[in-house]
């Protein structure tokens, strides 16, 4: 009878001490909900009203950036909230932000490069560049090029989820990352293709290591280099950098709280797969990139023709997606968008 008292009494301190961790859980969230003012703003026009706060206040995210481009220039540029949920320092206009698969644009961008400089062409195989690694690929991805891995037609896995066989392996890769992405190159094309090779479009980051890989050995410069030389000096984009940004945090969701990931490699994928999202920038650098992309297509740009400009804006597979870009329609325009998230942040262009 006492063992038995003795058991209900633990019980009723258990439940009693489960419902007290939920109460102060929930006491958290309330406060946390009505966490004190603390912003920054920054327009180039200011009639704008601070409709940034009130985005921000309403999908409860710890910073918002945003700007706005019309006729080639910078119309609007705004900043609000803090650098990491729970802190008092205010993001800026200044500050760079993680924009995930946004980088897939400029990638395809950078190659495009090389494509107007004789080194790539858009048909370029796989075994064309790679031609010591045949005898490790599976045959039938011997004819993927250059097109059809930036459209996400390579019959690559989707990875959008780790792969258990691949993506464990990945994290192991140390040292040069031009080797690294050789390595990947072996590991994923080793394997039978999920589809034949230009048939369907599925989603796969594998694509844009690949073909980055293919330009790091005809220039003999890695990605990240390439990605400096041919871009982001001629763009004056200061701020561009590679993997999770210094000073502004990412974000996890975890039942509803938002948790802040201190930057570092914890905070992104591994670097061997950088190509395909890992660029960070300022909302100014990347409205630069915008507007390059806006007046190229018109002819402007002294980096690419306009002819290279259209090619990567076009659907060549009438599939939704051209080359790092979405293709969608608004009742307000017929546009090409670029969207992402890296578990941590979330970007997006229109």
């Amino acid at each position: 009878m006492v063992s038995a008292l003795k058991m209900n009494l633990k019980r009723r301190k258990f439940i009693f001490a489960l419902f007290s961790l939920f109460l102060l859980l929930f006491l958290f969230y309330l406060f946390r909900k009505k966490q004190s003012k603390s912003y920054q703003f920054y327009y180039s026009n200011e009639s704008n009203s601070n409709f940034l706060d009130d985005i921000r206040e309403k999908f409860n995210i710890p910073a918002l950036v945003a700007a706005y481009i019309k006729d080639g220039r910078l119309e609007f540029i705004g900043a609000t909230g803090h650098i990491k949920q729970g802190s008092r320092e205010v993001v800026s206009d200044d500050d760079a932000f993680h924009i995930g698969s946004c980088t897939k644009s400029m990638t395809a961008t950078m190659l495009a490069i090389l494509v107007e400089q004789g080194k790539l062409s858009w048909n370029t195989t796989v075994a064309d560049i790679f031609p010591e690694l045949k005898d490790k690929m599976h045959p039938d991805y011997y004819s993927v090029n250059l097109l059809q891995l930036l459209s996400h037609r390579g019959g690559l896995p989707d990875d959008t989820r780790p792969d258990f066989h691949i993506f464990p392996t990945l994290l192991k890769l140390k040292g040069d990352l031009r080797e690294q992405r050789k390595k990947l190159i072996e590991l994923v094309l080793s394997r039978k293709p999920e589809y034949k090779p230009g048939e369907r479009m599925i989603y796969s980051n594998y694509g844009y290591v690949i073909a980055s890989a293919m330009a790091e050995k005809v220039t003999d410069l890695s990605w990240e280099e390439l990605m400096k030389k041919l871009l982001f000096e001629p763009l004056n984009m200061k701020t561009a950098g590679f993997g999770a940004p210094n000073r502004v945090w990412g974000h996890r969701d975890i039942f509803g709280f938002c948790i802040p990931i201190k930057p570092g490699p914890e905070a992104d994928n591994p670097p061997v797969i950088a190509p395909a999202g890992g660029v960070h920038c300022s909302i100014k650098d990347w409205a630069k990139f915008a507007i390059f992309h806006l007046e190229g297509i018109q002819g402007k740009s002294s980096i690419l023709s306009p002819k290279s400009f259209h090619y990567l804006h076009t659907d060549h597979y009438l599939q939704g997606y051209s080359l790092g870009w979405n293709i969608v329609e608004r009742v307000w325009a017929n546009e090409i968008m670029a969207c992402s998230q890296n578990k941590f942040c979330f970007s997006c262009s229109y």
